[in-house]
């Protein structure tokens, strides 16, 4: 590559304007270069871990690991880098082992990295060990909403509702714009029978963070069904009017859709973007309802250090507003896939938002939460 840095520092901040940008290729060749002038540069290993753990190149991802760890055994980075390579890896008693050594070198006291190893827990399903390491962040650090309403999630998944709702309503005390903990919260309600209460977490919401049709409409069948408002309530309105701004969103995206699809072919519906309340225009004493399933949200963390919540749909139109608000959804998906597709040589389909973020993810240029 001849970049000629002076020194592994120089070669490790290129790298990571590169990864940063998902460029996680470009990311592995500085990294490489660097490591060929500099082979005992801890950092330069540790990042090169990082690049291919991005690439899901698992086996090269635990190789570069274990060279940093060789070099400083205490390296926590490496061990966190480690131990999410190992969970990948299906290894999940050395991944524990490995998250275990952080917590033994002191680092509990970093709620970040505490989160971070969380994380790696939940998503791959050991969500007992996950909701012990965010209650370590709620402990160290109290005010944080991000650990409460990470425990919280854990805990639902573990089938403690009522100390999910403790801890999903002490992240909203925290910050209550922290949209994704009061959406789960009504949820919570919802699902044990107490619509008011629902409705009152929901309504919380903006309306400009409401960005899902099947949301809106649930809304707007409780306060009508709960409230007993009539169609024509003033306060509808403004729900109504935010409904049909999705719409002709999504009219916008399918017409768009229909002109790239060959006749014959069959639309693949999205499972996120069912009509949770289709057909139903009341709400029974105590609702079997959408379940936490129906209405989940995702996590997307893009290599800019972003980290964009929300469902699938959502979360691109999020990313579209940030770097090309001119462009519509459909249009910015078919922009971003065609260039995602020239720096990485992997096809990125963009009909759906969720084979996009998906596709996006198994090439390394994202990272999801499931």
């Amino acid at each position: 590559m001849g970049m000629a840095f002076q020194s592994s520092e120089e070669y490790g901040e290129h790298a990571h304007r590169f990864y940063s940008r998902g460029e996680y290729d470009r990311a592995v060749d500085v990294l490489r270069e660097g490591l060929a002038l500099y082979p005992s540069a801890t950092e330069l290993h540790v990042g090169l871990g990082y690049a291919y753990l991005a690439r899901e190149d698992y086996a090269w991802a635990r190789r570069a690991f274990e060279k940093a760890l060789a070099l400083d055994q205490d390296q926590e980075d490496a061990l966190v880098g480690l131990g999410e390579t190992l969970l990948k890896l299906g290894e999940r008693p050395a991944a524990v082992r490995a998250f275990q050594r952080v917590l033994e070198l002191g680092y509990k006291d970093d709620v970040e990295v505490v989160l971070s190893m969380g994380r790696a827990l939940f998503r791959e399903g050991l969500i007992e060990r996950a909701a012990r390491l965010f209650r370590i962040a709620t402990r160290v650090q109290p005010e944080s909403s991000e650990a409460a309403a990470a425990l919280g999630f854990a805990l639902h998944r573990l089938g403690r509702d009522s100390r999910a709702v403790r801890w999903l309503r002490k992240a909203l005390e925290l910050d209550p714009e922290c949209h994704e903990a009061r959406v789960y919260l009504g949820n919570l309600y919802f699902e044990r029978g107490d619509p008011e209460r629902a409705l009152e977490q929901f309504e919380a919401i903006p309306l400009e963070q409401q960005m899902e049709p099947g949301f809106v409409r649930k809304v707007l069948d409780l306060k009508q069904s709960v409230r007993g408002l009539p169609e024509g309530h003033a306060s509808l309105a403004p729900y109504r009017r935010r409904l049909r701004e999705l719409e002709e969103e999504r009219d916008a995206i399918d017409r768009l859709l229909a002109e790239v699809t060959p006749p014959g072919d069959s639309a693949i519906e999205d499972p996120d973007q069912l009509d949770l309340f289709k057909g139903s225009s009341a709400v029974p004493a105590r609702p079997k309802g959408p379940s936490l399933e129906d209405l989940r949200l995702h996590r997307a963390y893009t290599g800019d250090g972003r980290c964009y919540v929300g469902r699938w749909s959502a979360i691109v139109a999020a990313m579209r507003d940030r770097t090309a608000p001119e462009l519509t959804v459909a249009e910015f998906m078919q922009v971003q896939a065609e260039r995602w597709a020239r720096a990485t040589g992997e096809p990125i389909p963009w009909e759906s938002a969720t084979l996009f973020l998906k596709a996006a993810a198994r090439a390394g240029l994202v990272e999801l939460d499931p």
